[in-house]
């Protein structure tokens, strides 16, 4: 698997480790990397809107004698189209809710190390490698790949598949549609199953997701909802 990656990072070393951990991942996994490297504010905002990477790493902490965190300059990224993964690099736990808003994919506490590295890159490759769900249409199956499907909702006696441009109508109930799916989709109502990498964020009782379709979270799912995203980000 060929993976593009961006940092912004504006110190050398900390890029240095960085680059060096994810190059000893893919040679020992035997996968390729091109990685990019970003280190000045002026650059990142003359190319926001031209930035094309699978997985966009950003340091919070960019300049200390600017105002603009590396939060900031990812919602100038999502706003200018960038749809890729962002993984935030920072020294401070307290930062870990931080990214809902711009659907981050993973945090690293720093000094990184071989293994958060290896850690948060398995996890890119187990959920946006090619596995897919098989979608039965007659007697055509057609693969869509697990990290394309945002939610599924039932409809009468049918289930849903939403990915970004496309839906999918099965006839087959939410109770063996979930036992079909890996651990990232959850129920979050008794008509809807949502890819929790899809969150955007979590309100009260709605959830909105990346594709900004609010769906109502049933009270009975809440608490694992929850659960899930507080697992994601103590993980991350």
């Amino acid at each position: 698997m060929i993976i593009n990656i961006t940092v912004l990072e504006d110190n050398e070393y900390d890029f240095s480790m960085l680059s060096n951990c994810i190059r000893t991942w893919a040679k020992e996994t035997g996968n390729m990397v091109n990685i990019s490297w970003i280190n000045r504010l002026e650059n990142i905002h003359n190319i926001a809107s031209n930035i094309k990477c699978d997985i966009f790493f950003s340091d919070i902490e960019i300049d200390k004698n600017s105002h603009i965190s590396g939060i900031d300059i990812c919602k100038e990224l999502r706003n200018a189209g960038y749809t890729g993964l962002i993984i935030f690099l920072t020294a401070f736990k307290e930062y870990v809710f931080d990214g809902y808003d711009v659907q981050a994919f993973n945090y690293l506490i720093k000094p990184i190390n071989q293994t958060s590295i290896d850690n948060c890159m398995n996890k890119y490759i187990t959920l946006y490698s090619n596995d897919f769900y098989y979608h039965h249409k007659g007697n055509e199956i057609i693969q869509i790949p697990y990290y394309e499907i945002i939610y599924i909702a039932k409809n009468g006696h049918d289930t849903i598949l939403h990915t970004p441009d496309k839906i999918f109508v099965e006839r087959i109930s939410l109770n063996e549609m979930v036992n079909r799916l890996p651990g990232n989709f959850i129920r979050a109502h008794k008509s809807y199953i949502v890819n929790v990498h899809k969150i955007k964020n979590l309100r009260l009782n709605q959830l909105t997701l990346c594709n900004n379709e609010i769906i109502k979270v049933g009270r009975n799912f809440l608490p694992d909802i929850k659960t899930k995203l507080l697992e994601i980000a103590r993980n991350s």
